[in-house]
Order: C-alpha cells, then structure tokens, then sequence
C-alpha cells in the first residue's frame, strides 16, 4: 500500500513571507553581482587622453615634407597608436600612421603618461630638420595647409580621440615658429 503524502496549502501569511525573502534575497543578489562585474571583471577604465599639443604647419620657404604636429599624452596609462588615423584637414583622406621603422619612421607606436610623439610629413627630413630630437617620430605622409585646418586623430575604432583646429592668423604663418 503506497501513502501518497501531499503538502498542506500555505498559509497567506506563508506566502507572503517566502515572497518577502526572495525580495530581500534579490535587493541583495543583484547589487552584489553589479559590484563584482564592475570592479572585479570588467577592464579597467582607461584614463589616457591623447592631446594635439604643437603644430608646424608653415615653415619659411618651401615646407613641403617638413611639417609635423606633436601629440602629447596627458593622461594616466599608456596610449598604443596602432590601426590610429590622422586626418590632416583633407576630408578625403584618414593618413595611416607608419609603424617604426617603416618610412623611417622611429621609436614606438606607443606613447606613455606625460610622453610625446611627433606625426611628420615625411620621417627622414624631419630627423635631418630636428637632429637634437630623440624621440619617437611617426611618418604619416601628412601635407598641412598653410592658411587653416582641422586636425584630427582616430583611434583603431575610428573615433575621434584628439582635433584641433588652427588658421594663419593665430601666427606660426611663415615664420618658422609652431602653434602650442
């Protein structure tokens, strides 16, 4: 003979107690994995920023293939430029930046905490124009306008991560001097 054994019905109060603890049990649950995903599995958030710092757009005479424009990072960890972009004002065109050594291009693609790195016209004469300068230069084959532009870089995603924009009557036109 089987005994079949049923579970009483509960109570009202019964189910609105159990109700009670997974309401609890969720108001704790769901903060607590929130925490952990945001500070123990996510990446960290990045707090790089790369700044166009200095432009030489309008050299005395001719500046074809001796224009250049300085980034500076101001941010906290190190910014790798690999895959970036540099728009030199021409709409039509998103300059690769050359990898070191390719086009003689020097040093690394990337820029650390409070570091610099130059995007020149054309690597080697700006090694022969800036021989005191050590650090790293990248060819870009960028050609910059003499009267104004829009300058733009674009990280491996193709989002703008620094623009500037500048025009011959904030100075530095012909004169050999830079924008800063």
């Amino acid at each position: 003979f089987n005994l079949l054994i049923l579970n009483p019905p509960q109570s009202p109060f019964k189910k609105r107690e159990a109700k009670n603890k997974m309401r609890l049990k969720e108001k704790i649950i769901i903060p607590a994995l929130f925490f952990s995903v945001t500070f123990f599995i996510a990446p960290p958030i990045v707090l790089a920023q790369i700044v166009i710092n200095e432009i030489m757009y309008d050299l005395a005479g001719a500046d074809d293939k001796h224009e250049w424009v300085e980034l500076y990072n101001n941010g906290s960890s190190p910014v790798d430029l690999t895959d970036y972009k540099f728009i030199d004002g021409d709409t039509a065109t998103n300059h690769a930046l050359n990898t070191p050594p390719k086009n003689n291009s020097r040093g690394s693609m990337i820029i650390y905490a409070g570091g610099y790195a130059l995007l020149a016209g054309d690597a080697a004469t700006l090694i022969t124009d800036l021989p005191n300068y050590t650090g790293t230069i990248i060819d870009t084959v960028l050609t910059l306008s003499n009267t104004n532009a829009t300058l733009k870089l674009l990280d491996n995603n193709g989002i703008e991560e620094a623009t500037t924009a500048y025009n011959k009557e904030m100075g530095s036109a012909g004169n050999s001097r830079t924008l800063e």
